[in-house]
């Protein structure tokens, strides 16, 4: 064992005076402070990860074992609440304590994949949030996350949890206050003895005011600069440079040499420029991290919105106070006014107003009328409402949407990516050109050398060509989260701003998608009601917009067997014994491609029975979301698998030329193939089973929140709220952050290139060299912060009034 270790070797705090543990961890004797330490140390050792010790950026959290009953989550509250089915496995995001770095996220991944039962785990450093998948059959959820314990990590549900973040957020305060307070004190003394070197000031005085900048310095340089030390230090263990060595590097050679100078009586000290350039390096990670945490905000919102308990209706009539884990599906619970809906569930008073800002971005609220949906999440505006539960916990909407903006932020895209590593690169370029134009000031000017190399580390810092990209992207997520768009894909921002070409789909895209049956026209002697009993059974289980139009007619005594559905053609099945087919002309009744008429066709084996005919409203924001794309310079077209009259009058009232009609998925595939063999860059929104090949084909998607989850799984963007007025505001963002990030790419490499030249020549002082390297990262960050700000009112969309429903 190393005699002269003094700290943890797992966690890194001091080792208590007597009673310290030992163990063999990677070739040598460690020292741990307590037996849980040493427990996690050895538990890495033994799952043959014990490179977890060399890549980590920062020491782990103390394992000291504190007792927990870890049945508690796989308890009804927890299971129901939190935890999602996902094809025989079950899922939950949970934030892990603990995590300091890239490596524990390595560590994490790595160690609980070992574990059995567990299929998946995918940990986010940078939110500290994980995701967690495993069988129930082989493990259960409290066993995983105690295993996760012994590794020095606790697991806390979303919303709870917090101190340790709020304490890391403390000590950043306290090093910021201490580096502003140094900063001011080591100014003022160098200024004295910047105007003292000129008017003649005695050696006396000179030492004095030295000696006090290095008193006030030291604190500064190693307690609040201590972030930077401690990332220098396992930067240069690992052998990868980056902006914590050379922040590092320029401090401390700029804190000794004062230290020496003011010992030996030498010409010069830098005092002023090392604790500026902690202050300031310490300010601008401040800035950085409150827009994080306000990105992050967001999740944490939506987490908390759904209320804890729910009044739910007896038989008697009578509301009961229950947990929200409690409810079931078919619960009727009344929620009041001021109240949040505490789960999914379908309308059952007359009519009542909601807000879903939160979970779309509707500004106003929205009127839902009875047998209509209503969201967990969304808050009763004006009477008290009963709704008909219909999906709890982690299947709402609500939980859905919270997952998709976990998603998002986890993701980085290629250009975050590149900058990155253009960034790791110059910091060894920088090394090699500051050693190299030092030695020629020492052999022109040897005083000039220090003040030189100094100027050149500074000024060069990369911090801002590191915050170009993700400073814009956290920004633009804030703002178009609160526009009700939530992006999925990383890169889906830079393709969307060179997009030039729109398609889009018709019904429940540019349609409400809420059919209306208007007509049916029978065929054969057969009741009417009969026929739409058989077509509601058909249509049971289809998420399809006819699906909603026929289920009134539903009868419970017809049970549609062997049901298959062909993307845009149709359904068949079998009813009552006999096959049926519902559909278009071609699909379902008719060979002569000229009776496709537009109508829904209902046949049997010997032939069309009836035909039906239904009314579908064009959304009341569809014209004006069109006239904005295309003053964006956007070219739209519609591609629709309905009938081509329906098709041509709504591509009619909107204006649009190019439009085509009963387009299959492999056509609407083969559409966007050629518009893409042309050289154009194609979004395409849609919202059905049958646009999930599309969505995934084109250059990027954009699926409507009321589509299939085939639809959202291939989507880049969801519209969260049933609007298109959404649609231009994404557009104008991603070029807004395009054009951004360019702005600070360019400032930050003009910033670094003038700035290198200018100090290689001598020209700029140390102190100055700081205040310009965190101007430009504030600079930067600022800059990013527009993308933040609000929708401009021009880019609002004026409403018309409704339209007249479209005929099919």
């Amino acid at each position: 064992m190393d005699a002269a270790a003094t700290v943890c070797f797992h966690c890194a705090e001091p080792l208590p005076a007597r009673g310290r543990w030992t163990a063999e961890v990677d070739g040598a004797s460690r020292a741990f402070c307590c037996a849980g330490c040493e427990a996690a140390a050895l538990l890495i050792r033994d799952a043959g990860l014990a490179d977890y010790y060399r890549v980590r950026r920062e020491p782990a959290r103390r394992a000291d074992g504190a007792a927990f009953d870890w049945t508690t989550w796989d308890g009804e509250a927890v299971q129901a609440a939190h935890v999602r089915d996902d094809g025989g496995r079950r899922e939950i995001t949970v934030l892990v304590e603990g995590i300091r770095c890239a490596a524990c996220g390595w560590l994490i991944e790595h160690a609980l994949a070992r574990e059995p039962g567990v299929c998946a785990i995918d940990v986010n450093p940078s939110t500290g949030r994980a995701t967690l998948a495993w069988d129930p059959a082989r493990t259960r959820l409290g066993t995983v996350l105690e295993r996760l314990s012994g590794y020095g990590y606790l697991a806390h549900l979303p919303g709870t949890g917090d101190a340790a973040a709020t304490a890391e957020r403390r000590r950043a305060l306290k090093r910021l206050v201490v580096a502003g307070l140094g900063m001011m004190q080591g100014m003022m003394f160098a200024e004295a003895l910047y105007f003292g070197d000129g008017g003649g000031m005695d050696v006396a005085t000179r030492d004095f005011f030295r000696w006090i900048g290095l008193a006030v310095s030291t604190p500064v340089v190693f307690y609040a600069g201590w972030p930077f030390l401690r990332g220098a230090w396992i930067e240069w263990s690992q052998h990868r440079p980056g902006m914590d060595l050379l922040v590092s590097t320029t401090i401390l050679v700029a804190w000794l040499a004062s230290a020496i100078e003011t010992v030996r009586g030498g010409p010069a000290v830098y005092f002023d420029a090392a604790v500026m350039f902690v202050f300031l390096l310490l300010a601008t990670r401040h800035l950085e991290q409150a827009a994080r945490r306000r990105a992050n905000a967001a999740v944490e919102v939506l987490s908390r919105a759904q209320p804890q308990a729910a009044r739910r209706i007896g038989d008697d009539g009578a509301a009961v106070d229950v947990p929200v884990h409690a409810l079931r599906a078919g619960d009727v619970v009344r929620v009041r006014p001021g109240e949040s809906v505490p789960a999914d569930g379908v309308l059952q008073s007359d009519a009542g107003a909601f807000d879903e800002a939160l979970l779309s971005g509707e500004s106003r609220p929205v009127v839902r009328r009875a047998g209509e949906r209503v969201l967990a999440g969304s808050v009763c505006v004006d009477a008290p409402a009963d709704v008909r539960v219909e999906r709890t916990g982690a299947a709402t909407t609500l939980a859905q949407v919270v997952r998709l903006v976990e998603r998002a932020q986890s993701a980085r895209p290629r250009a975050a990516l590149i900058a990155d590593r253009i960034a790791s690169r110059f910091v060894v370029v920088m090394f090699g050109a500051t050693a190299a134009v030092a030695g020629a000031w020492l052999a022109v000017d040897p005083s000039q050398a220090l003040p030189v190399a100094l100027a050149m580390l500074a000024v060069s810092c990369p911090c801002a060509l590191s915050l170009a990209v993700p400073a814009g992207l956290a920004a633009t997520h804030a703002r178009l989260a609160r526009d009700g768009l939530l992006v999925l894909r990383a890169d889906a921002l830079e393709t969307l701003a060179a997009v030039d070409t729109v398609v889009l789909d018709k019904t429940g895209t540019l349609t409400s998608g809420r059919m209306r049956l208007a007509d049916v026209r029978l065929l054969r002697e057969m009741p009417r009601e009969r026929v739409l009993a058989i077509a509601a059974a058909l249509e049971r289980d289809s998420l399809h917009p006819l699906a909603s139009a026929l289920r009134p007619h539903a009868d419970d005594a017809l049970v549609a067997t062997a049901v298959r559905a062909l993307a845009g053609r149709g359904v068949e099945g079998t009813v009552a014994g006999t096959q049926w087919r519902i559909g278009s002309a071609t699909f379902a009744a008719a060979t002569d491609a000229d009776a496709d008429d537009g109508g829904i066709w209902l046949a049997d084996a010997h032939g069309a029975v009836a035909r039906l005919a239904f009314e579908d409203e064009l959304r009341v924001d569809a014209a004006a979301a069109v006239d904005a794309l295309r003053a964006q310079g956007v070219e739209v077209r519609v591609l629709s698998g309905d009938a081509p009259r329906a098709v041509g009058a709504v591509a009619a009232r909107l204006g649009i030329g190019h439009w085509q009609a009963r387009q299959g998925p492999e056509d609407k595939l083969a559409a966007i193939r050629t518009l893409q063999a042309a050289g154009r860059r194609v979004a395409m929104v849609g919202d059905g089973i049958n646009d999930a090949a599309v969505l995934a084909g084109a250059d990027v998607s954009v699926a409507m929140a009321e589509g299939a989850a085939m639809a959202h799984a291939a989507a880049d963007v969801v519209l969260a709220a049933p609007r298109l007025a959404p649609l231009p505001l994404l557009l104008a963002a991603a070029r807004d952050t395009q054009r951004i990030a360019r702005q600070n790419l360019g400032w930050a490499a003009g910033y670094n290139a003038l700035g290198l030249v200018v100090a290689a020549f001598g020209l700029v002082p140390p102190w100055a060299a700081a205040i310009g390297m965190s101007v430009s990262s504030l600079a930067v960050t600022l800059n990013a912060l527009r993308l933040a700000a609000p929708s401009r009112p021009a880019q609002r969309l004026q409403v018309p009034t409704p339209a007249p429903p479209v005929t099919a």
